[in-house]
């Protein structure tokens, strides 16, 4: 009987222990992971919600909940640009857990667009994968209006601005350093009329050394052409379509 007893608690123990040992090598292989980088594309007047999913490699009886952080020295997008919520859940019984982005389009640099770099971490055990990186850009509505300034020698006497029908600045750049040669830009403009202004403080416009230029561009075409010396200031209204 005492053998029996004996051989009994063995067994149990054996069962226990092996039991154990199979969960903790399961979560030691546990594997959780932000989805890949990829790009998001925004209206410059509007807003966009942006479903990014979370993966693991294992189910669980229960909700997992997972903290998301913003990578500050991976982002450079102004926290203006985006919403991300604090947490984000992988229900129970499955191996996916989604949350939203909002990206906000009027705030997202309209030339280079911005990054915004998560990362998710927990109290769970196993492994967590590496951050992502949204790419946030503007996409216009509209065919792209272009600025395109050649300096004449004296980029620091050069400011410039355009203004919507009502008198509204909407964008203006300068002054710039001596000797550089030029700046281009992308507008995303809807259809309607503007006005172009540039100025130079020394009052002989873009012509010395040599004849600057200030153009604006849509779909190839100029819209806005100032060559050289036009004094202190010279203005042009000019139509953006929308084809």
């Amino acid at each position: 009987m005492k053998k029996i007893s004996i051989l009994t608690l063995f067994v149990i123990s054996f069962i226990t222990f092996y039991s154990c040992d199979e969960d903790l090598n399961e979560k030691s292989f546990d594997y959780t992971t932000l989805e890949s980088s990829f790009e998001v594309g925004v209206d410059p007047t509007g807003t966009l919600e942006q479903d990014v999913r979370v993966f693991a490699t294992s189910t669980s009886s229960s909700d997992r909940t997972y903290n998301i952080t913003v990578i500050e020295e991976e982002t450079n997008a102004p926290a203006t640009a985006y919403n991300v919520p604090a947490t984000v859940v992988i229900p129970a019984n499955s191996t996916v857990g989604t949350f939203k982005v909002t990206a906000v389009g009027e705030n997202i640099d309209p030339a280079n667009g911005n990054t915004l770099t998560l990362q998710i971490s927990s109290d769970y055990a196993g492994f967590i994968g590496n951050s992502t990186t949204l790419l946030l850009t503007q996409v216009c509505p509209y065919p792209d209006t272009f600025l395109n300034i050649v300096f004449d020698g004296y980029g620091s006497e050069c400011t410039w601005d355009i203004k919507d029908s009502d008198g509204a600045v909407l964008f203006s750049g300068g002054p710039y350093a001596d000797g550089d040669p030029g700046i281009s830009a992308k507008f995303c403009l809807s259809p309607g009329t503007y006005e172009f202004t540039i100025n130079d403080v020394y009052g002989d416009g873009l012509s010395y050394p040599e004849d600057g230029s200030a153009t604006i561009t849509q779909n190839g075409s100029d819209l806005v052409s100032i060559v050289g010396d036009f004094g202190y200031t010279a203005s042009e209204s000019f139509t953006v379509t929308d084809n």
